[in-house]
């Protein structure tokens, strides 16, 4: 049950937050920290459940997520949360569901199949890839994770940053913005088969793009795929249970089904029209959902508009849902594969595949396919023997995450604020929770001192 939400208190900040997945429950749950019991915080949100884009669902008996499921082990900003709150975190390694190989695959035969369970440079990769190769790529990795860990050191010490561009700046992250990751492998000398191949396969399944990305998101895929250390964890009961029972522990006042048309900057407040109901005032708002998606009028006291078009494009995802069995020669000699990671080739039909659970109910493994348009029942009849059920869901995932990303400033007027373009330059849980935290600072500064700025 949620807690119970406490009576407004006469003179306390009021705050609303649009968007309640990783970026507006992060900022609402580190506000809570530093404006207290007293501060009104209501969040907004279009969907009938709490997540944003962090959503699971009920399929063959079980608890499927349909976008990202893992967590790394130095995703300080979300499992300190989880900590908390005392929610239960899975290791994937442990997960029998889940075994299985990973498979490299051309569209007609594995490029490398091998065991990653606890294996951080496998046999088969260096077999195929080279060790120096592999050292190099762990060594670019590993680097770019020590510069965003830095991050949490300037947050914890009180930086506050009015642009993403002063927090990527501080922590040593720019320039990997300016370059592909192809382009910064290939100034490490690393060979072009394995960025076109296996590095390609893990930015495919995570981010449904290729080697062209940016390079700091590139980096931080490949960390979270096991070269920078660590491991992956899972919220056991699903990622968007984690931020409705942070946002149940602060006593914010939730607000489902409530999309917001129109945000106004008017008479020394603003005001929050959601749904069909009248247009609120508060102290502070702060849109967490992108601004490209949300469609909600943004204006200041001259009625003047507050967002300018980056021109950021977000792309299709095709995530397909199948319980079944496996065909088990169509990805060559061995077991099922529990992952399989796909090179640029269109023929191939899929970005992605994943084992993800089993259902009791139907008695076959539960698998997630990723691709860029809608999968073909073609590929289901090669891939599979048997199908029992199957669940399609098209989302929009990710921007397209281009070099030298462009971002507007966090605070986009004094009282209105903005999260999402962050995840320009690296699109992950924690990268939205950790930008949320600092936009939070921002306006726990903005309204402690009024008169600065």
């Amino acid at each position: 049950m949620p807690d119970k939400p406490q009576e407004p208190t006469p003179g306390a900040p009021r705050i609303a937050i649009i968007g309640s997945g990783a970026a507006g429950s992060s900022a609402a749950w580190r506000l809570r920290a530093l404006l207290g019991p007293a501060a009104q915080i209501e969040v907004f949100e279009k969907a009938p459940e709490v997540g944003g884009r962090a959503h699971h669902i009920e399929f063959a008996g079980e608890q499927v997520e349909l976008g990202g499921t893992l967590i790394h082990t130095d995703n300080r900003r979300l499992l300190s949360i989880a900590e908390e709150l005392g929610i239960e975190l899975k290791s994937r390694s442990d997960n029998s569901a889940q075994a299985g190989d990973l498979v490299l695959w051309d569209g007609q035969r594995a490029l490398v199949r091998s065991s990653m369970a606890g294996v951080r440079l496998p046999l088969a990769l260096i077999r195929r890839y080279g060790p120096f190769n592999l050292l190099r790529l762990q060594r670019l990795a590993k680097a770019a994770k020590a510069n965003w860990n830095s991050v949490y050191g300037l947050q914890d010490a009180g930086r506050i940053f009015e642009r993403p561009e002063d927090l990527l700046d501080a922590a040593g992250l720019t320039p990997y913005l300016g370059l592909t990751l192809a382009q910064a492998a290939s100034q490490q000398k690393i060979s072009p088969a394995l960025i076109d191949q296996f590095v390609t396969g893990v930015l495919r399944d995570m981010y449904n793009q290729g080697s062209a990305v940016v390079a700091l998101s590139g980096l931080v895929a490949l960390a979270g795929a096991g070269l920078a250390g660590g491991s992956l964890v899972a919220v056991a009961d699903g990622n968007s249970t984690l931020f409705a029972k942070a946002l149940n522990r602060i006593q914010a006042k939730t607000h489902l089904s409530a999309g917001v048309s129109a945000v106004t900057v008017a008479g020394g407040s603003v005001l929050v029209k959601a749904g069909g109901g009248p247009a609120q005032p508060f102290d502070s708002v702060i849109i967490a959902a992108p601004l490209e998606l949300a469609n909600i009028q943004i204006t200041g006291p001259a009625g003047d508009p507050l967002v300018t078009d980056l021109g950021r494009r977000y792309q299709d995802v095709h995530t397909t849902v199948v319980a079944g069995q496996i065909t088990p020669e169509f990805f060559g000699p061995g077991a099922a594969p529990g992952d399989v990671l796909t090179v640029d080739q269109p023929s191939i039909g899929f970005k992605a595949l994943g084992r993800i659970g089993y259902s009791r109910e139907l008695g076959v493994p539960i698998w997630k396919f990723f691709s860029g348009e809608a999968l073909a029942e073609s590929v289901l009849e090669g891939v599979f023997r048997k199908v029992q059920a199957v669940h399609r869901h098209l989302w929009q995932a990710y921007p397209v995450l281009a070099p030298e990303p462009r971002f507007r400033p966090f605070r986009l007027i004094r009282g209105v604020y903005q999260i999402n373009d962050f995840e320009s330059a690296v699109s992950t849980l924690e990268t939205e929770a950790t930008a949320g935290w600092s936009v939070a600072d921002l306006v726990s500064q903005d309204l402690r001192a009024p008169e600065a700025s």
